[in-house]
């Protein structure tokens, strides 16, 4: 949808506007940030990822190649800095306030909390493979075809993993109980 205006903001910037990056962060900052959010589990490591993935893809510029989707590469960055991060920090929980109304009860809530924080504990022990293909389909809603152009991985394979994801997820809650 952007691909042709990105690639002329990161001409633009390699050419010296510095100022055309304001762009691209506008665009992409709230995407990042929510994948970032997902991978971490905390809203202050989420911004503190951002704003490095940020400097990366900045500081990296001149080795994106137009060949490729913009779009692609600062997700690709974006997974790997998160990861990255995440194994220095051990602790992974993640509780959004804002998933529960105002009508719910006490009980429902911590209920729905400690819900939350199994499967975000689940997902944390898939394999890097099955949990980012997780992370982009139900929590950031790309499609197959999108996650393939991110990951390079062909559409048959996501569908496979994700089925595989799946299943191991559903018994490891299982095995919760």
């Amino acid at each position: 949808m952007y691909e042709s205006e990105d690639k002329k903001i990161v001409e633009n910037v390699l050419l010296g506007n510095t100022d055309s990056f304001r762009l691209l962060i506008d665009r992409y900052q709230k995407t990042i940030f929510n994948l970032t959010y997902r991978i971490t589990g905390d809203s202050e490591d989420a911004k503190e990822v951002t704003q490095c993935i940020f400097v990366k893809i900045y500081s990296n510029l001149n080795k994106y190649n137009p060949a490729y989707k913009f779009f692609s590469w600062i997700y690709r960055i974006a997974i790997n800095e998160s990861l990255s991060f995440q194994k220095t920090k051990k602790n992974f929980s993640t509780i959004d306030e804002k998933m529960y109304s105002d009508q719910d009860s006490p009980e429902k809530i911590l209920d729905d909390k400690a819900k939350e924080k199994e499967i975000q504990q689940a997902i944390k022990r898939l394999k890097y493979d099955y949990r980012i293909l997780i992370i982009m389909n139900y929590y950031e809603g790309f499609s197959y075809e999108k996650i393939s152009s991110v990951t390079g991985i062909p559409v048959k394979k996501i569908r496979s993993r994700l089925f595989t994801a799946r299943q191991i997820l559903k018994d490891d809650l299982i095995n919760l109980l």
